[in-house]
């Protein structure tokens, strides 16, 4: 008895799969945002609501060892969010790299 489905086809069915996949994952796209002379890429999300959220995301690049002082008063230290400070508002700590800082967009509006 023969193969409903052939090898090639069986084949070509999971690299369609694993390809759809590897799509879905969840990527920042970024933008271009210049600030006396510094450039900064953040995700669209930074531009999407509050005008001024770009300034607010380029000073906390540059202030991120200081924001960590300063409590977050929103209500996001909540347990399902579990901010521990300004800095989580900005940076998902736990995701971020020396290489690589992903932004959080709670700080965003």
């Amino acid at each position: 008895m023969a193969n409903k489905f052939p090898k090639t086809t069986l084949i070509i069915v999971v690299l369609g799969i694993f390809l759809l996949l590897a799509g879905c994952q969840d990527k920042q796209e970024l933008q271009s945002f210049e600030l006396d002379g510094e450039i900064y890429e953040f995700p669209d999300f930074v531009f999407a609501q509050i005008p001024n959220a770009p300034h607010a995301y380029a000073f906390a690049t540059e202030a991120r060892d200081v924001l960590k002082y300063f409590p977050c008063y929103c209500g996001c230290h909540v347990e399902s969010i579990n901010h521990r400070s300004n800095l989580d508002c900005f940076f998902d700590e736990e995701q971020s790299t020396d290489e690589m800082i992903v932004y959080d967009d709670h700080g965003a509006g």
